[in-house]
């Protein structure tokens, strides 16, 4: 039903003026205003905003003819804004019109658009508001709650197979060392990614067969994505 009584309001033929002191715009026709328009002002933007009258239709329980109104946004910026609004009417009324509203709808530069569809029988108590702010600037998702480093931890599941890594030529020459390497838990259960030498060994085979050894092991974590550290150590067996 909205779909429809915003199509409607876009279907209208665009003005080329306001009036004399008016910017062309395109849009919504605002030629049957209904309201005051009111120019909104923010330290990021500028806005208009009124109520326009259409043809009418049938709405409302019991039904009865109800006229169309809209409630227009006019971008008085050089950048897309990204509104919300809404038309209330007193709450209960006799058809049972329950308020309209709309939110993040794209507004153009120099552009009128209806951003709210309403009918009602007429518009008696009706009020009506909109807000808009730069698209680029529409609030970012929550970031995540802060995470304790003290009590993240990790276990491994599955350690490696430091043996089968150890380098044929190390093994031969019974060089032996640690290497301590650090790396990232990306999920509650998975494989370590993101691995770096922290300390090496001082033999370079070694620091490598340390790196792909790391990677198979399977680790779990309370606190997915974060950063630990451990040691690999090659050791010749007696």
């Amino acid at each position: 039903m909205r779909a429809c009584l915003l199509s409607v309001l876009f279907a209208a033929p665009a003005l080329a003026q306001d009036a004399a002191n008016d910017a062309p715009t395109t849009g919504v026709d605002v030629s049957h205003t209904v309201s005051e328009i009111k120019e909104h002002v923010t330290e990021w933007t500028r806005w208009t905003d009124r109520v326009v009258q259409v043809s009418p239709m049938k709405c409302g329980t019991p039904e009865a003819i109800c006229l169309i109104y809209g409630l227009v946004v006019e971008n008085r910026t050089d950048r897309m804004l990204t509104c919300s609004g809404a038309i209330r009417s007193p709450q209960p009324n006799p058809h049972g019109i329950e308020d309209a509203t709309e939110s993040e709808v794209l507004v153009a530069s120099g552009r009128r658009e209806a951003i709210v569809a309403w009918a009602a029988p007429d518009r008696r108590g009706m009020t009506f508001e909109s807000s808009c702010i730069p698209t680029e600037m529409s609030p970012p998702e929550p970031p995540p709650p802060p995470r304790d480093a003290r009590k993240c931890r990790f276990e491994t599941k599955r350690a490696p197979d430091v043996d089968s890594y150890y380098p044929v030529d190390a093994r031969f020459e019974k060089r032996e060392g640690a290497v301590s390497l650090w790396f990232t838990v990306p999920d509650p259960t998975s494989s370590p990614t993101d691995i770096e030498i922290d300390r090496g060994s001082d033999y370079p085979d070694l620091d490598r067969a340390a790196l792909r050894a790391l990677g198979t092991a399977t680790m779990t974590t309370n606190c997915a994505g974060g950063r630990y550290r451990t040691t690999i150590r090659f050791a010749i067996k007696h």
